[in-house]
C-alpha cells in the first residue's frame, strides 16, 4: 500500500459549469459532511472512481481504493490524500448503498 497526494484530479465544479448536461457535481455545502467510512467519488486521468474515506481534516479526505482502476495506476489499498474540492459525490453506506459490489 502506497500513500498519493494525486496532482491530477479533476475539479468537479469546473467541469459542471463545461458540461452542465452530463457531469453532476454535488455542491460545496457538501463537502464537510464527508466522514470516515463514506465513499467519496473522484476523477483523475479521465477515470471516475470511488474511494473509501480513511481519514477527514477540515480541509482534506484521505480515502482508500477498494478496487481495480482501468486508467490510474492506483493500486488497491493505495490511500490517496486530496482537498475536499475534488469530491463529485459523497455516499454514506448505511444509508444508500449505490456503489457496487458493497455489502454492508
Amino acid at each position: 500500500m502506497t500513500h498519493y497526494i494525486p496532482s491530477n484530479l479533476t475539479d468537479p465544479q469546473k467541469l459542471q459549469k463545461e458540461y452542465p448536461d452530463t457531469v453532476h457535481a454535488i455542491d460545496p455545502f457538501y463537502w464537510d459532511l464527508v466522514k470516515v467510512g463514506d465513499y467519496v467519488r473522484i476523477r483523475g486521468a479521465n477515470e471516475y472512481f470511488w474511494l473509501q474515506v480513511r481519514a477527514v481534516s477540515e480541509t482534506s479526505v484521505t480515502g482508500e481504493v477498494y478496487y481495480e482502476l482501468g486508467i490510474n495506476p492506483y493500486k488497491i489499498g493505495d490511500t490517496l490524500a486530496f482537498s475536499k474540492c475534488f469530491q463529485f459525490d459523497i455516499y454514506d453506506p448505511l444509508y444508500l448503498n449505490l456503489i457496487p459490489g458493497i455489502d454492508v
